[in-house]
């Protein structure tokens, strides 16, 4: 199970939550957590003697004691915390790890020694002491995630895991100096960056402790992202089948690490703060394996939605870049727009899988589509449905405007052609006309239906009277939805004075930093609707 949302949602509090329902005597009150179930089928005779295989039995210092891991409850009081549960008390603490942010660096120290003939390991690095195939497990995930394996010292006062490959030989009996020798060479794992300390401590515990519940939050920090997919993978790949895992994480690398796990059986519960407090959105396994078949959404940005306040679902790339930058350039959004996130479906088409693979974790989301996206019924039906709007509300007065605009192609004005020929020829970047201005004249001369007039100009080429009044009722009733459609016509309309498209249009814009002044003064206003409406969604409280 993973605990994903925006800064401040209560990710971390809730995994510290779960762990003090786990482990404590007496209930104290929680913010987020109010109450958990846990089924307990087995008997005391198993429970005693798991304890007696997982456990050190202290007879001193008041005993009998059962310890692990720095964990210890009194054998007498076993069998009244087993039936109290899930509020454990001590118990707790021997079926639970409980892995706060960068533990893992602390983790890979060294242990000491231990009498392994009469006692149970206590340390995660006595397991490895005794089985060389789990050494040699730990030793090759490593050397995947960082080119380096690692040795177990079994020599010394002190175990501890060194960096590099084994010295020839090994220890069948006695060992040479030449192989202590090569080990006091080898660099120690507790002297390496916190990065590799942090992703081998982590997983030493979860490979080696055999929990039976392992609660890790962050534990994505200090690795740069192919380390983080990777540990997401193992993850899931290494934890022992009767281990239930709880990871509470801010980064789309480990998530997506843990969904492309073989036979990962993964849930992501969302968590965002409202006025009323913490709400919760589950997305099962089945769902998520749904939504993550698709290509659009596994090698994309869409899931850094899940990290962000609410998101910004554009037609493409080039949308995004330019929104982004007008918004960063806008001084009232400033500290506010990093927690929007800008996505795209490549095409209007695919916006709707989006918008709806997003609302499903409850990610609050609005979309911005350009003007012609009202021209087809099978295109603007999914966002208005995807945003959770009903088409019959918005049918009847889309449907008198697409018949206005749906009009026979008309004959150019003389006036409005000339003005148009006079642009074309006073963005000509040179002596002669470029490929772009002999297909825009030609555009011009050949006549325009009113559909091409709309994408260019928006609001301004839907015919004056009934037509004109719906299609602005029209685009007010789709803003209030979350889709708002660029009322000029498309993205190149809000900086007229620039030529080309998409790419090559935001590339000319940002040269001239026409982003951030007067020239982008409409984008500004229309994206603070965008930016008002969105935050407003991730505000509001849960529906009952």
């Amino acid at each position: 199970m993973v605990f994903v949302g925006p800064n401040n949602a209560g990710k971390s509090l809730l995994l510290r939550e779960l762990h003090e329902w786990l482990t404590e005597q007496t209930l104290t009150p929680k913010r987020i957590l109010t109450e958990i179930g846990c089924d307990n089928v087995a008997d005391m005779e198993h429970v005693e003697e798991w304890l007696r295989g997982h456990c050190r039995r202290d007879e001193r210092s008041g005993g009998p004691l059962y310890r692990r891991y720095g964990a210890q409850v009194h054998e007498s009081n076993v069998v009244t915390f087993w039936h109290r549960g899930p509020r454990f008390g001590p118990l707790g603490n021997m079926f639970t790890l409980y892995a706060p942010p960068a533990v893992g660096v602390q983790w890979a120290g060294p242990a000491g020694t231990f009498n392994y003939h009469d006692e149970p390991p206590t340390h995660p690095l006595h397991h490895l002491f005794l089985d060389g195939a789990l050494e040699e497990r730990l030793s090759g995930l490593c050397r995947d995630a960082f080119g380096e394996g690692l040795v177990l010292t079994r020599i010394g006062q002190q175990i501890q895991l060194l960096v590099g490959d084994p010295p020839p030989g090994g220890i069948t009996g006695p060992p040479s100096k030449d192989y202590t020798d090569a080990l006091i060479a080898m660099p120690a794992l507790a002297n390496q960056g916190d990065g590799m300390k942090a992703f081998v401590g982590l997983l030493l515990y979860l490979t080696a402790a055999d929990s039976f519940w392992v609660l890790v939050d962050e534990p994505d920090a200090f690795l740069h992202p192919p380390q983080a997919y990777l540990l997401g993978r193992l993850l899931v790949q290494e934890k022992s089948p009767a281990t239930q895992l709880f990871v509470a994480t801010h980064d789309t690398d480990l998530l997506r690490g843990l969904l492309d796990a073989p036979e990962s059986d993964v849930t992501v519960v969302r968590l965002r703060r409202t006025t009323r407090g913490t709400a919760l959105a589950v997305l099962s396994p089945d769902r998520l394996r749904d939504l993550w078949s698709d290509p659009l959404l596994r090698y994309s940005s869409v899931l850094d939605g899940l990290f962000h306040q609410a998101t910004v679902v554009c037609e493409g790339d080039a949308d995004c870049r330019y929104y982004a930058s007008v918004l960063d350039n806008t001084p009232e959004w400033h500290g506010v727009r990093s927690e929007l996130h800008f996505t795209h479906g490549s095409t209007v088409s695919r916006m709707a899988t989006i918008i709806r693979s997003l609302t499903a974790v409850d990610v609050p989301v609005v979309g911005i589509a350009d003007f012609d996206a009202l021209r087809e019924e099978t295109t603007l039906r999914p966002l208005v449905e995807a945003l959770g709007g009903h088409w019959d509300a918005i049918a009847p007065g889309w449907r008198q405007v697409k018949a206005a605009l749906d009009a026979d192609p008309r004959s150019p004005q003389v006036a409005y052609v000339r003005a148009e020929v006079n642009k074309v020829l006073d963005q000509a970047a040179g002596p002669y006309l470029s490929r772009q201005d002999i297909a825009r004249y030609k555009q011009l001369v050949k006549g325009d239906d009113r559909w091409e007039a709309a994408k260019r100009t928006g609001l301004a080429a839907v015919p004056h009277g009934d037509a004109h009044r719906l299609a602005e009722e029209m685009l007010e009733a789709l803003a209030g939805l979350g889709l708002f459609v660029v009322p000029s016509g498309e993205l190149e309309s809000l900086v007229p004075d620039v030529g080309g498209h998409g790419p090559a249009w935001v590339a000319e814009v940002h040269a001239h930093g026409w982003h951030a002044d007067e020239h982008s003064a409409a984008a500004r206003s229309f994206l603070t609707q965008v930016a008002t409406k969105a935050l407003a969604l991730a505000r509001r409280d849960p529906v009952s």
